[in-house]
């Protein structure tokens, strides 16, 4: 068993990797957005699922979802975590809701909050200055706050992604002496945001910034040194990140049909950045069309003519504007996959109408902003056992076979597992339980099965 603090508060937050033994430990909890890993910390999923239905009432009990045909299944190896107290929150009801994510309106030159599931439009926020196509949208972390940055020309304004208020802008005229003059991509994952100039040099420019220090001085802050693709492929100003991994993807074109040899094609190039800002190739994708394994994009001097390609995340799949039709723009999903051998491939797997009229041109990661007051627990593999006394606000997400919940008070708490086997929480209120199918289809005893249920983050504190 894992022995974790006795208490957790509202902004502490645990990550597990898949564990390599029987058992991950955790070394210490950190707060303000922070994550302690051990183990391969691993991405994945498509889509996320909010919703769901809260558990009313001031009594529960064991709950056992035992397989179809009371087919016994032998306990998981994987990771065990004891916790005396949680206490944060409240949330909402259901504690858990759909993930969001934000788009820039050139037309309207506004941040446009979206519902990622649904494509419903939840708020608009006006952006200072003249709108322009050549424009990047995405995340970063503001002394550990998550905030939303839209950037154009050579400036980067910052909001907060739970209220939409600004919280201050920075120039990025101090990149120029690394070679990027202009903005027209910015990507984050949970811990480092970078950006790109896709006319710089002879194919384009991604770099690293520090946004913390550059919402401080007005200057954008470099980490690192800038990277330029090689080998024929040409940025055009689509960039995003995924939470929990370390790949950036962005959008560009090269040379991927032998069959058509006057032409670029739509691809997705992966760079990896380390802590320190250093950024090397790791993957490059043709992205496949409707019914074709490729997207004719121009001739090699076209690709950088109009870099407006908006590109983000939703979980853990990437998030590509491809139109515009009846009034809303038309987002495809690509899942990226790497293999064993290290190779990755991207699979089409499913559309997101967001409910715009005009060609979003930035798109940013989704994000949850109902777990500004959770206590989040994120394991990417097995947890043979979780274990409190009391919890409140407690978020805790399993991609992976959660075999037994022991709580004995949970308020305001979300549970998803894949699938959830036993749950033993005897006082509930606004509990919310989400599982894959272990049987029938439907609610039983106050758990949510779905069959389909798509993997979930992994989840990230705003």
């Amino acid at each position: 068993m894992t022995e974790l603090p006795t208490q957790v508060t509202a902004t502490n937050k645990v990550t597990l990797g898949r564990p390599t033994t029987t058992t991950t430990t955790v070394s210490m909890v950190t707060g303000g957005g922070g994550a302690t890993t051990t183990g391969a910390f691993a991405g994945g999923g498509t889509t996320g699922v909010g919703g769901g239905a809260v558990v009313g009432g001031n009594t529960g009990g064991a709950v056992s979802l035992p397989t179809a045909g009371a087919v016994s299944k032998p306990v998981p190896t994987g990771s065990a975590i004891s916790i005396n107290t949680i206490n944060a929150g409240p949330l909402g009801r259901p504690p858990l809701g759909d993930p969001q994510i934000l788009g820039y309106d050139p037309t309207a030159n506004a941040l446009i909050r979206f519902d990622a599931l649904t494509g419903a439009a939840l708020q608009t926020i006006p952006v200072s200055g003249q709108g322009t196509p050549l424009s990047g949208v995405g995340l970063g972390r503001n002394n550990g706050r998550l905030v939303a940055l839209v950037g154009f020309d050579q400036t980067i304004q910052a909001f907060d992604v739970a209220t939409g208020a600004p919280v201050g802008q920075f120039s990025t005229a101090s990149l120029a002496a690394n070679g990027l003059t202009h903005v027209d991509g910015i990507g984050s994952n949970e811990f480092q945001t970078v950006v790109t100039d896709a006319q710089a040099g002879t194919d384009g420019l991604i770099q690293t910034i520090d946004v913390t220090a550059s919402l401080a001085t007005g200057q954008a802050v470099a980490v690192g040194a800038p990277f330029a693709p090689a080998r024929g492929f040409q940025l055009n100003g689509g960039l995003t990140g995924i939470p929990g991994s370390s790949v950036f993807y962005a959008t560009g074109g090269a040379h991927f049909d032998p069959f058509v040899p006057d032409q670029d094609q739509l691809g997705i190039l992966g760079v990896n950045v380390t802590p320190t800002g250093t950024i090397s190739e790791s993957s490059r994708n043709a992205v496949p069309g409707t019914n074709t394994p490729f997207i004719n994009i121009g001739t090699p001097a076209q690709v950088r003519s109009n870099p407006n390609r908006a590109l983000g995340s939703i979980e853990g799949s990437l998030a590509l504007v491809t139109g515009v039709s009846n009034g809303a723009n038309v987002v495809t999903l690509f899942t990226p996959t790497t293999s064993s051998q290290g190779t990755t491939t991207l699979t089409r797997s499913g559309t997101v109408n967001l409910a715009n009229p005009n060609l979003l041109t930035g798109l940013s990661e989704s994000f949850r902003p109902e777990l500004m007051n959770a206590a989040l627990v994120d394991v990417q593999g097995n947890l043979i056992k979780f274990n409190a006394q009391s919890a409140r606000g407690l978020v805790l997400n399993d991609n992976g076979t959660l075999n037994l919940v022991s709580i004995q008070s949970a308020t305001d708490t979300a549970i998803i597992g894949r699938p959830i086997d036993h749950v033993d929480i005897p006082v509930r209120q606004n509990v919310q339980l989400l599982s894959t199918s272990r049987g029938k289809v439907g609610t039983r005893s106050g758990v949510i099965i779905n069959r389909n249920l798509p993997a979930i983050g992994p989840l990230t504190l705003p």
